[in-house]
C-alpha cells in the first residue's frame, strides 16, 4: 500500500484558499488545458512519504503517528506566499510556526523508518500545499488575467 502522512488545514483555511484561487482559475482561453487544478480535498502539507508498505505495517504506523501528533499539536500556521516548483508544480506556502511543522515532519519520518519505510530523508525546506500542475512549457495563470 502506498502511504504518506500529512496535515490537512481546517475548512476555514481551505475556504479562504479556494476563494483566492478563484481569481486565477478562470484565466484566458486555453489556460484550462495548460493547468490541471488539484481538488480541494487533496490540499495538504505532506509531512512524510513512505512509498509502498505492507498492509500489516499500516496499523502500527498509524498508532505511532497519532502519538507523535498528540505530542506536537497544536501549532499555528498560516498561508503565505506562492510559486512554482520545477516549472510544473504550483504551490501555496506556509508561514507561522514552521519549526513545529518541521519537528512533526522529522517525527513522521522516524515513525516510517520504524515501520520499515525507506523514505527520502531530505528535509522538506518549504512546507506547501500543491494546488495545480502545469503542462510542460505552460505559463502559470496570473490573478485577474481573464
Amino acid at each position: 500500500m502506498r502511504l504518506f502522512a500529512a496535515v490537512w488545514p481546517p475548512d476555514d483555511v481551505l475556504d479562504h484558499l479556494d476563494l483566492a484561487l478563484a481569481t486565477v482559475r478562470g484565466g484566458p482561453a486555453g489556460a484550462s488545458t495548460a493547468v490541471r487544478w488539484s481538488a480541494r480535498e487533496t490540499w495538504h502539507l505532506t509531512t512524510a512519504f513512505y512509498g509502498d508498505l505492507p498492509d500489516g505495517a499500516v496499523d502500527g504506523l498509524a498508532a505511532d503517528l497519532a502519538e507523535a501528533a498528540r505530542g506536537l499539536a497544536p501549532y499555528d500556521l498560516a498561508l503565505r506566499g506562492a510559486g512554482v516548483f520545477s516549472h510544473r508544480t504550483m504551490w501555496v506556502g506556509v508561514g507561522g510556526d514552521v519549526e513545529a511543522q518541521r519537528r512533526l515532519t522529522a517525527v513522521c519520518a522516524d515513525a516510517g523508518e520504524a515501520a520499515g519505510a525507506f523514505e527520502d530523508r531530505r528535509p522538506r525546506e518549504r512546507p506547501h500545499l500543491t494546488v495545480a500542475r502545469l503542462r510542460p512549457g505552460a505559463r502559470p495563470p496570473r490573478r485577474g488575467s481573464s
